[in-house]
């Protein structure tokens, strides 16, 4: 094996990795540079081979395109939905859960519109679609259709050219240019506007800029035939200097994709264009390689890689549903593996099959594979038009509702930093925030984020400048949801009310029992404190009472089962930090505050996002269907140097996992945050 073969294989198996890096990362991470990476190489693949091939009368023409698109995409599509029907019968009911729908959108190339109206997931790894890991082959098959029209354009344009080769290259990047250029006007639009995340993400317009520069490149370095110019580049380059370039813009793109989070719309605009210009430079890096040595990598190998990819995703979540991750991943791996192979076998009997067919019987069923594709594609598109962005229906609006007037007096708050650090301050007298902006700016910010997700969300917050409370939800505004260890701030609520009634005398004991509990989590502590020193589980109700916390149950055989709304949070936290209904005194209110301060690091995520000083209890839970129960509540700020000062609950149940909600919750509380700061 030379050392060029053994480079190709390399560069196999990196895109390989990048591919399946987007599998276990999610639509708000730096994964999506994989997406780019593969377009641009893609947009390269489609415009350099068809302009070599353009110019072979015998190659290019409707039956050409329609045995690719058999090729490529029909026959791949049949086979895995062959495989996977049975077998999610026999292993797997819920991997059939719309697949008719996804199978539909597959054979119609509109996959991404598929995911943008129906099935858009926080996390990836946790979208159950069979056919989820081709929504951007989707976008590749759409593009292919369209460069295939213009280059037929083309070729009848300079028919009669000296110099066809040269004048369609050149033709090719002036229209790529193009694209690139129309390409980065709709991103920028889009992000400058705030579409729909979802949209944003899914949407082929969003990615004609990647597309469009890998045509450049296409037209620049051309695939078979290497244009001079392009040649006497790679001649005058060292390896060295390659080898740098390729494993540079190599690592940059892995960097991307483990370590950046988007935030922000800017952020997935940055985040593209850094992708779209490392994924340049790697193409450029296998392209000089290559024709320094004057060879080609075989399309078998990047047609094996391709099949590969397809078959490893809806393995994998077979596989996962009973095993192991690894093991999971390493039989999906061998599976995947035995598809490629076996799948290259089938397609060369099914071609002798079809040409043993006569001339008019071919032509039959290639115009029948145009109406299927013609049919799916509409049926899909239609469909996406009456659910715009993936939304499901909001069951409510965000708008200002009044809330308590009770003003704080004498208050001081423990606040919590990165550090942990304690500051007690009088509060600065805020300036005069309109509360139909802000209530307008959050409804907006908040919608978007809900948009992007199936879970079931609430989310409360009250504004202790403007005295207002809003809220949103996807579910009725009186729906309880299970708090988990949310609970324990209730807990130790109702530790402290009876401390103060001298119903119970907190020992040292107690106190490192209650510290655990909020400050680890712990539910051992919690379970003590519950049964052995408030009588039972049920001795919350009695705070949840007093509070008119109307919506919040005790639950008398699993205290993390006890249900609540993020309303009735409001009225816990608001009593905890603002005084409100003088339910606690100062010196049990401060005893809160200060535990809730001190969380233990591994556990201040949540509505603690965003923010610099905090203090936050959060709850976890699985469930036995296998999704996930992730709150957060807690007080944001409330010292001089700070903007805001804000309770906040946010209550989420059916995640796709645990990370899935803490994702969706920091969101939520990013946006909250940046919002309140700017109109304080």
């Amino acid at each position: 094996m030379t050392k060029l073969q053994r480079l190709d294989w390399g560069i196999l198996i990196f895109l390989g990795l990048l591919l399946n890096y987007i599998l276990t990362g999610n639509i708000f991470s730096g994964s999506i540079v994989a997406v780019d990476l593969v377009l641009v190489y893609s947009g390269y693949l489609i415009t350099s081979i068809l302009i070599e091939q353009t110019l072979e009368p015998t190659k290019f023409n409707l039956g050409y395109l329609l045995h690719n698109l058999f090729k490529y995409f029909i026959l791949p599509i049949i086979c895995i939905s062959l495989l996977i029907i049975p077998v999610a019968l026999l292993f797997d009911h819920n991997l059939l859960n719309e697949l008719p729908k996804q199978i539909i959108a597959a054979f119609g190339f509109s996959n991404n519109y598929f995911e943008l109206t129906n099935a858009t997931r926080t996390h990836f790894i946790n979208a159950h679609d069979a056919f989820f890991q081709i929504w951007f082959v989707a976008i590749i098959a759409q593009f292919y259709l369209g460069w295939f029209l213009i280059n037929t354009i083309i070729k009848k344009w300079i028919r009669h050219s000296q110099r066809p080769l040269q004048q369609m290259r050149f033709i090719t990047y002036l229209i790529g240019l193009s694209g690139a250029v129309v390409g980065l006007v709709v991103l920028i639009s889009d992000v400058f506007n705030q579409i729909g995340y979802a949209q944003l993400y899914f949407s082929s317009l969003t990615y004609l800029l990647p597309l469009s520069i890998g045509s450049m490149l296409g037209s620049l370095y051309g695939w078979q035939h290497v244009p001079h110019h392009f040649e006497t580049i790679a001649q005058t380059a060292t390896k060295k200097q390659t080898l740098l370039l390729l494993l540079g813009s190599s690592v940059g793109l892995l960097l991307i994709s483990r370590y950046f989070t988007i935030n922000h719309y800017w952020q997935f605009l940055l985040i593209n264009l850094l992708g779209c210009a490392l994924s340049v430079l790697v193409i450029r890096g296998i392209k000089i390689f290559r024709s320094q040595q004057d060879t080609e990598a075989p399309e078998k190998y990047i047609y094996s890689s391709y099949l590969f990819y397809l078959a490893l995703w809806p393995a994998y979540l077979i596989f996962a549903a009973h095993l192991k991750l690894s093991t999971s991943l390493i039989a999906a791996t061998i599976c995947a593996a035995l598809f490629s192979f076996g799948y290259q076998i089938l397609y060369q009997n099914c071609l002798a099959f079809f040409n043993s067919f006569k001339r008019q019987t071919r032509v039959q069923l290639s115009w029948a594979m145009v109406t299927v594709i013609f049919l799916t594609s509409a049926f899909t598109l239609l469909s996406s038009t009456n659910n715009v962005n993936g939304a499901t229906p909001q069951a409510m609006t965000l708008t200002p509702i009044s809330a308590s007037q009770t003003k704080v007096t004498n208050s001081s708050t423990s606040s919590n930093t990165s550090q942990s650090h304690q500051t007690t301050a009088t509060k600065k007298v805020p300036t005069t925030p309109n509360p139909e902006k802000i209530a307008s700016q959050l409804q907006n910010a908040w919608q978007k984020i809900l948009n992007q997700t199936n879970s079931h969300v609430e989310i409360a917050v009250y504004n202790q400048q403007t005295h207002q409370t809003y809220h949103l939800a996807n579910i009725a505004e009186t729906t309880a949801m299970p708090t988990a260890s949310i609970v324990k701030v209730s807990v130790l609520s109702a530790l402290l009310k009876q401390n103060m009634q001298g119903k119970l005398t907190l020992s040292a004991a107690d106190k490192d029992y209650a510290q655990k509990m909020i400050t680890l989590s712990d539910n051992t502590s919690t379970t003590y404190l519950l049964s052995q020193r408030l009588g039972s589980y049920t001795a919350t109700q009695s705070v949840f009472n007093a509070l008119k916390m109307t919506n919040t149950t005790a639950n008398q055989e699993a205290w993390g089962e006890t249900t609540t709304t993020a309303l009735d949070q409001l009225k816990l936290l608001n009593t905890i930090y603002y005084n409100d209904q003088h339910y606690l005194d100062q010196e049990a209110r401060t005893h809160a505050q200060q535990l809730m301060s001190n969380v233990d690091a591994s556990q201040d995520w949540g509505v603690s996002a965003g923010s610099s000083e905090y203090q936050v209890k959060n709850g976890w839970l699985d469930e036995s269907d296998g999704s996930w129960i992730v709150n957060s509540i807690g007080h944001i700020s409330a010292i001089q140097t700070e903007k805001v000062d804000y309770t906040v609950a946010i209550l989420t149940n059916q995640n796709n996992s645990e990370a899935a909600g803490i994702t969706l919750i920091e969101q939520l509380a990013q946006a909250t945050n940046s919002i309140l700061s700017a109109n304080h």
